[in-house]
């Protein structure tokens, strides 16, 4: 009885103290840094010869050193549940060079359109002409990938989801 307790005691005390895998943020590169104030942080690595983004309707697959814990995009400004009475169309989605935002009533304001990378960069801010039905961007010099893009009026917003390939 003395030698099954003090053997299960030693297993308990190896299990204890035995970890597995775990899965720690490090990078082995040839340079890089990194420095943060209140409000920004930046880091950057050299030695990342290729790397690819991959997307589809749900997913987000990022490749290389440098991934960010979340990617959280808030609306630069406007109220996201405005332009509810003004219909859109946006077409082609996906698209190639050139998207068609197309408004069906004609309407008398003049909006904006704005267009953020996926980590909420803007890439681009084009008018729409009041009185308008259609409107055509050229995005032909725009990189491929999942952009948001944002319509908007004073203080009003919609936001739909573009894919450029």
């Amino acid at each position: 009885m003395k030698t099954k307790l003090i053997t299960l005691s030693i297993m308990l005390l190896i299990a204890c103290t035995c970890t597995g895998q775990s899965i720690a943020r490090q990078v082995i590169s040839t340079a890089g840094d990194y420095a943060s104030t209140a409000d920004v942080s930046i880091s950057w690595t050299i030695g990342e010869p290729v790397t690819e983004t991959f997307t589809s309707d749900n997913y987000i697959l990022l490749q290389g050193f440098q991934q960010g814990d979340d990617y959280i995009i808030t609306p630069p400004e406007g109220n996201e549940n405005g332009l509810q009475d003004i219909q859109f169309q946006i077409y082609p989605n996906p698209t190639e060079d050139l998207l068609i935002i197309e408004l069906k009533d004609r309407p008398k304001e003049r909006f904006t359109v704005k267009l953020f990378s996926i980590s909420g960069k803007l890439i681009l801010t084009r008018p729409i002409k009041p009185y308008s039905t259609l409107n055509y961007i050229n995005l032909s010099s725009i990189q491929s990938g999942t952009y948001i893009l944002k319509i908007l009026d004073n203080n009003r917003m919609r936001t739909f989801k573009l894919i450029k390939k």
